[in-house]
């Protein structure tokens, strides 16, 4: 069975006269696919919203005491990122939309 729980619903009507349901969904634009590379990486790489060329996001990067050390808002779909002067580790990347949250781990060697 397809799940649609994620799906945006736009009507949902019943013919009383023989149970049919009809439903419309359509295509959030909103939703965004995200690429770093590389990753593990230098402190220096990219991250690049890959579905939607005009979309923007607010990227947040966390160390693993959960303290903010980067903040961006991106106004583009491709955000070059330096952390070079970071300590080498794991981290974390949060990238929020107006209606999505991606958060995804890179590491810096």
């Amino acid at each position: 069975m397809r799940s649609v729980a994620n799906a945006p619903l736009l009507s949902a009507n019943e013919n009383a006269h023989n149970s049919e349901i009809e439903i419309s969904f359509k295509k959030d634009i909103s939703v965004f696919d995200v690429s770093i590379s590389p990753n593990p990486n230098n402190g220096r790489f990219k991250i690049e919203i890959t579905n939607n060329k005009n979309a923007s996001a607010e990227i947040s990067i966390f160390d693993l005491m959960g303290n903010v050390i980067y903040s961006l808002q991106m106004k583009n779909s491709l955000a070059e990122i330096n952390l070079s002067t970071v300590s080498k580790g794991i981290y974390y990347i949060s990238l929020r939309n107006e209606n999505k949250v991606i958060n995804k781990k890179i590491i810096i060697q």
